[in-house]
Protein backbone atom coordinates (compact mmCIF):
# COMPACT_ATOMS: atom_id res chain seq x y z
CA UNK A 1 0.00 0.00 0.00
CA UNK A 2 1.19 3.51 -0.76
CA UNK A 3 2.30 6.10 1.82
CA UNK A 4 -0.49 7.04 4.23
CA UNK A 5 -0.57 10.61 2.91
CA UNK A 6 -1.13 9.59 -0.72
CA UNK A 7 -4.18 11.16 -2.39
CA UNK A 8 -5.82 10.66 -5.78
CA UNK A 9 -7.06 13.94 -7.27
CA UNK A 10 -9.39 14.13 -10.27
CA UNK A 11 -9.70 17.45 -12.11
CA UNK A 12 -11.61 18.68 -15.14
CA UNK A 13 -10.23 21.58 -17.14
CA UNK A 14 -12.80 23.37 -19.30
CA UNK A 15 -12.72 21.86 -22.76
CA UNK A 16 -10.03 19.38 -21.81
CA UNK A 17 -9.95 15.77 -20.75
CA UNK A 18 -10.42 14.53 -17.21
CA UNK A 19 -7.05 14.30 -15.46
CA UNK A 20 -6.12 12.28 -12.39
CA UNK A 21 -3.04 12.97 -10.29
CA UNK A 22 -1.40 11.05 -7.49
CA UNK A 23 -0.13 13.34 -4.75
CA UNK A 24 2.52 11.74 -2.55
CA UNK A 25 5.84 12.55 -0.89
CA UNK A 26 5.36 16.27 -1.54
CA UNK A 27 5.03 15.79 -5.31
CA UNK A 28 2.42 15.12 -7.93
CA UNK A 29 2.40 12.69 -10.86
CA UNK A 30 -0.20 11.58 -13.37
CA UNK A 31 -2.02 8.39 -12.43
CA UNK A 32 -1.06 5.78 -15.04
CA UNK A 33 -4.12 4.71 -17.03
CA UNK A 34 -4.57 0.95 -16.80
CA UNK A 35 -6.51 0.60 -20.06
CA UNK A 36 -8.95 -2.23 -20.21
CA UNK A 37 -12.32 -0.76 -21.14
CA UNK A 38 -11.97 2.86 -22.23
CA UNK A 39 -9.73 4.08 -25.06
CA UNK A 40 -10.80 7.65 -24.23
CA UNK A 41 -9.37 7.79 -20.74
CA UNK A 42 -10.47 7.65 -17.15
CA UNK A 43 -13.77 9.11 -15.97
CA UNK A 44 -15.89 9.25 -12.81
CA UNK A 45 -19.36 10.14 -11.58
CA UNK A 46 -21.22 7.36 -13.38
CA UNK A 47 -20.86 3.60 -13.97
CA UNK A 48 -19.25 3.18 -17.39
CA UNK A 49 -16.04 2.13 -19.10
CA UNK A 50 -14.06 5.27 -18.14
CA UNK A 51 -14.95 4.86 -14.46
CA UNK A 52 -14.01 1.16 -14.66
CA UNK A 53 -10.55 2.12 -15.89
CA UNK A 54 -10.22 4.76 -13.14
CA UNK A 55 -11.17 2.21 -10.48
CA UNK A 56 -8.69 -0.28 -11.96
CA UNK A 57 -5.95 2.36 -12.14
CA UNK A 58 -6.43 3.61 -8.56
CA UNK A 59 -6.46 0.10 -7.05
CA UNK A 60 -3.45 -1.06 -9.06
CA UNK A 61 -1.52 2.06 -8.02
CA UNK A 62 -2.59 1.90 -4.38
CA UNK A 63 -1.60 -1.76 -4.10
CA UNK A 64 1.52 -1.21 -6.23
CA UNK A 65 0.64 -4.03 -8.64
CA UNK A 66 0.25 -3.98 -12.44
CA UNK A 67 -3.41 -5.01 -12.32
CA UNK A 68 -6.21 -6.33 -10.11
CA UNK A 69 -9.16 -8.59 -10.85
CA UNK A 70 -12.17 -7.28 -12.73
CA UNK A 71 -14.28 -8.43 -9.78
CA UNK A 72 -12.34 -6.10 -7.47
CA UNK A 73 -12.19 -2.97 -9.63
CA UNK A 74 -15.78 -3.29 -10.82
CA UNK A 75 -16.92 -3.39 -7.18
CA UNK A 76 -14.78 -0.30 -6.42
CA UNK A 77 -16.28 1.42 -9.48
CA UNK A 78 -19.85 0.85 -8.28
CA UNK A 79 -19.15 1.55 -4.59
CA UNK A 80 -16.85 4.58 -4.93
CA UNK A 81 -16.04 5.92 -8.40
CA UNK A 82 -19.58 6.12 -9.76
CA UNK A 83 -20.60 8.35 -6.84
CA UNK A 84 -17.80 10.91 -7.18
CA UNK A 85 -18.69 14.49 -8.08
CA UNK A 86 -18.29 14.99 -11.83
CA UNK A 87 -16.50 18.31 -11.30
CA UNK A 88 -13.60 16.69 -9.43
CA UNK A 89 -12.64 14.59 -6.45
CA UNK A 90 -10.04 13.72 -3.85
CA UNK A 91 -9.68 10.15 -2.57
CA UNK A 92 -7.26 9.55 0.29
CA UNK A 93 -5.31 6.30 0.42
CA UNK A 94 -6.95 5.69 3.81
CA UNK A 95 -10.34 5.62 2.05
CA UNK A 96 -9.06 3.02 -0.41
CA UNK A 97 -7.66 0.96 2.47
CA UNK A 98 -10.93 1.24 4.41
CA UNK A 99 -12.91 0.07 1.36
CA UNK A 100 -10.56 -2.89 0.87
CA UNK A 101 -10.72 -3.80 4.57
CA UNK A 102 -14.53 -3.82 4.51
CA UNK A 103 -14.58 -5.89 1.32
CA UNK A 104 -12.07 -8.42 2.58
CA UNK A 105 -13.32 -8.63 6.20
CA UNK A 106 -15.67 -11.54 5.53
CA UNK A 107 -13.79 -13.16 2.65
CA UNK A 108 -11.62 -16.25 2.77
CA UNK A 109 -7.90 -16.04 2.08
CA UNK A 110 -8.48 -17.71 -1.30
CA UNK A 111 -11.13 -15.16 -2.31
CA UNK A 112 -8.84 -12.28 -1.34
CA UNK A 113 -6.03 -13.86 -3.36
CA UNK A 114 -8.40 -14.13 -6.35
CA UNK A 115 -9.14 -10.38 -6.05
CA UNK A 116 -5.45 -9.66 -6.43
CA UNK A 117 -3.94 -12.47 -8.48
CA UNK A 118 -6.88 -12.61 -10.86
CA UNK A 119 -5.88 -9.21 -12.13
CA UNK A 120 -2.50 -10.38 -13.28
CA UNK A 121 -4.20 -12.28 -16.10
CA UNK A 122 -6.26 -9.28 -17.30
Amino acid sequence: MRDRYTRYIGLRVAGGPATVFVEENGGRRLLPHVRHHSPNGMEWGFAGSGPADLAHSILADALNVPSVSAQLYQAFKFDVVSGLEETGFVIKISQVQEWLNKRWALMSHEDIKADLVGGLDV
